[in-house]
């Protein structure tokens, strides 16, 4: 329903740059509808702050009859996958530049909000929901007792 964001910009940054980061966190906020209401930016010194840095907090209601978390996973059942697997870190890895690659491969960013209130209206006993962007899907198997489609 609601976001936050905190910036953190480094002394020098190009207005441009940070333009065009706003105007796509706009797009994604009213795609997703929900709606920015708070912020805060701090400014480092130029060379200490890596360009920009955006921390954001997510704020919403559960209803009352889901329950959703990996301790609930049981022992056997299946994880499916909504997309790619390692599009985003493949995405943002060739992004930062500084690795030697370039790739066309697009992050799988999107707002999950609406997919997820679909998923839950047809399946109301999902047991998990989980972003294997944070170690990836070896973590992920690696935390939830699945099976793997």
């Amino acid at each position: 329903m609601y976001l936050t964001a905190g910036f953190i910009l480094e002394e020098g940054l190009p207005v441009e740059i940070l333009e065009k980061v706003l105007l796509s966190m706009q797009a994604a906020a009213q795609e997703a509808g929900v709606q920015f209401v708070a912020g805060d930016t701090k400014v480092t010194e130029k060379g200490k702050g890596d360009g920009i840095f955006i921390c954001t907090t997510g704020i919403g209601w559960l209803p009352e009859n889901v329950h959703i978390g990996g301790e609930k996973s049981p022992t056997g059942r299946y994880r499916i996958n909504s997309g790619n697997i390692g599009d985003h870190g493949i995405a943002v890895l060739s992004a930062r530049g500084d690795l030697g690659f370039t790739s066309d491969i697009k992050s799988d960013v999107a707002p999950l909000n609406n997919l997820i209130q679909v998923v839950l209206a047809a399946a109301p006993d999902v047991h998990v929901l989980r972003d294997p962007t944070r170690g990836g899907l070896a973590t992920t198997l690696n935390e939830l007792p699945v099976k793997v489609l």
